[in-house]
């Protein structure tokens, strides 16, 4: 099994995609509100809806955050995972990453 170059060697932990933010969202709200929910947070972020890099999943995960209800659950947790991911990635850059 392979894994993704950006998956951090000694946690398994990539960050998430926009597939995993709209399984999360489909999960909880019906994939055709998901979407709605998806482009209109990407829209307000003011990045693709696709192929988001770190700094952009952030935009849009704080965007999502600031909803009401779960989907605002949701982009916290996302939130949450990005920067889990920043702080890994970077304690790695600076040699002190593994387990």
């Amino acid at each position: 099994m392979s894994t993704p170059s950006s998956t951090l060697p000694g946690y398994g932990l990539a960050p998430p995609t926009h597939d995993d933010a709209l399984a999360f969202l489909a999960r909880a709200v019906g994939p055709d509100r998901a979407a709605g929910v998806w482009l209109r947070a990407c829209a307000d972020a003011g990045t693709p809806r696709t192929g988001l890099d770190v700094d952009a999943m952030m935009r849009v995960a704080e965007q999502l955050a600031q909803q009401e209800g779960v989907v605002g659950v949701i982009g916290k947790s996302l939130v949450v995972r990005v920067r889990t991911y920043r702080l890994l990635a970077g304690m790695q850059g600076r040699g002190e990453g593994g387990r």
